[in-house]
C-alpha cells in the first residue's frame, strides 16, 4: 500500500474547499478541489482519487500543486506553445 499524501498547506478546511468548488466555473478545478477536500478528511488517497475520476498518482501531483500554491495551484493552465494547427484549421472551417 502506498504512503499517505502529506498536506503541508493548511489554509483551508475541507468544508471551505467544498464551498469554493460550488462557486468555481472550471469543472476540472472543481474536481481537484473536491479530491483535495477528501484527502483533508483523511480518507485514503485511492478512495479520494476514485471518487473524483483520477488515479492516485494524478491526485498526488495535484496535492503537491496545492501545497505549493494553495487553491491557485489547482487551476487549469493553458499548455505552453502555439495552438495546434488542427485546432486553427477547425476554427477557420467552422467560421466559414
Amino acid at each position: 500500500m502506498g504512503a499517505a499524501v502529506e498536506m503541508t498547506w493548511t489554509g483551508y478546511t475541507s468544508a471551505e474547499l467544498r464551498g469554493r468548488a460550488r462557486t468555481c466555473e472550471d469543472g476540472a478545478q472543481v474536481r481537484r478541489l473536491l479530491a483535495v477536500a477528501v484527502v483533508l478528511d483523511e480518507r485514503p488517497v485511492g478512495e479520494a482519487a476514485a471518487l473524483n475520476g483520477m488515479n492516485r498518482q494524478t491526485l498526488r501531483d495535484w496535492v503537491h500543486h496545492y501545497n505549493a500554491d494553495s487553491v491557485t495551484g489547482l487551476k487549469s493552465r493553458q499548455p505552453p506553445g502555439h495552438r495546434s494547427r488542427m485546432s486553427v484549421m477547425r476554427t477557420r472551417a467552422s467560421s466559414s
